[in-house]
């Protein structure tokens, strides 16, 4: 108590508590934690007891961070750096990202950051900024990614804000790659997880997608504008960008994991090349090879997309692979033959394909 008095702190016991107020000029202190050093610093650190043995108690690693470090350890693989960066933008920056602008942005009265006071509603925007840095440096490939909340205002004037943790990643690469990580992620999480991405109009993307995890909206992805390359001045670059929740895909980590058996029989894969209209998408052929597609079809993938000698204008010819496997038994050629012609007719249905013959 005489400590404590000594130092303006004006002591006051009731009980076995005592109640302090701090000084004006003791912004330093502010936790029960730091009386207690005062007390000890004054007092004198030689004076105070130690033991020879210590008892430490071992607890279970935090869900939350451990599952944040098998996204790091995934992203890290595929090639990415994690990015730390403030969480304060500028107006410019902010109303790139958002329908109604600046002004439903949470800020601070700050001297020191007049510039940049609003905190961030997206990560998109700073993960640009690194990668411009980068960019300048001529240090490409750039492939970054962050994991940090956003802050959204509450639609009540006295309620706190919606703070969400969300997973950011940025490159200067094509979307499809992009496209591919993000699935291998999630894929690495819950191997039985429906993935879409579905087209949708985003004010920051030129070329957008919502992406939807078990039909529910996870996060958006896309191509980012003509504006807003122009605001980061990317010249001869088109980068990509993503966004998802963090917590609902810490949600997929809770369920039970499911281990199939190495298959059995053996695969036989057919590639096709159909030439359709320009505003024909992938969801499109998917949703036409899936409408026809038997059991025995194991996987649809994307190959590439042609346009040129022999491509009608307004047309493009896009290369898919069907692989076929049967869990009871060996396929024959005759059988998949059978399973792809009808998967054919439906896109010819469906997407006015014509097979493309090389």
């Amino acid at each position: 108590m005489k400590i404590l008095s000594a130092l303006n702190f004006e002591p006051k016991v009731k009980d076995d508590l005592v109640t302090c107020t701090v000084p004006s000029w003791r912004s330093d202190v502010y936790r029960e934690v730091d009386l207690i050093e005062e007390v000890a610093r004054v007092h004198g650190y030689d004076k105070v007891p130690t033991e020879r043995k210590i008892k430490i108690e071992v607890v279970p690693a935090d869900p939350r961070n451990k599952f944040a470090e098998s996204i790091r350890t995934y992203l890290n693989a595929c090639g990415y750096y994690e990015t730390i960066n403030v969480g304060f933008v500028n107006e410019s920056v902010a109303g790139l990202f958002s329908q109604i602008g600046a002004k439903r942005h949470l800020s601070v009265r700050d001297e020191m950051r007049k510039s940049a006071n609003l905190l961030r509603q997206t990560l998109i925007g700073s993960l640009l900024g690194v990668l411009k840095t980068n960019v300048n440096a001529k240090n490409l490939p750039c492939r970054i990614y962050e994991i940090a909340d956003t802050f959204i205002p509450a639609e009540q004037q006295n309620e706190l804000p919606i703070q969400k943790t969300k997973l950011a990643l940025v490159c200067d690469g094509d979307f499809r790659d992009l496209r591919g990580v993000v699935e291998g992620l999630i894929n690495s999480i819950s191997r039985d997880a429906q993935i879409v991405f579905a087209p949708a109009e985003l004010i920051w993307a030129q070329t957008g997608a919502e992406i939807l995890l078990n039909s529910q909206p996870v996060g958006t992805a896309g191509v980012v504008s003509q504006t807003v390359s122009d605001k980061f001045d990317f010249k001869d670059m088109s980068p990509c960008a993503v966004e998802m929740d963090f917590e609902t895909l810490m949600s997929l980590a809770r369920g039970m994991i499911k281990v199939k058996p190495i298959p059995r029989f053996p695969a036989i894969q057919r590639d096709l090349s159909i030439i359709v209209d320009e505003e024909i998408r992938w969801t499109d052929i998917i949703k036409a090879v899936e409408s026809k597609a038997c059991s025995e079809l194991e996987d649809v993938r994307f190959v590439g997309i042609y346009r040129g000698k022999g491509i009608p204008s307004g047309r493009k010819s896009v290369t898919l692979t069907l692989r076929f496997r049967d869990e009871d038994g060996t396929l024959t050629h005759e059988t998949v033959d059978g399973f792809e012609a009808d998967i054919v007719r439906s896109l010819t249905k469906s997407t006015k394909a014509e097979m493309r013959t090389i």
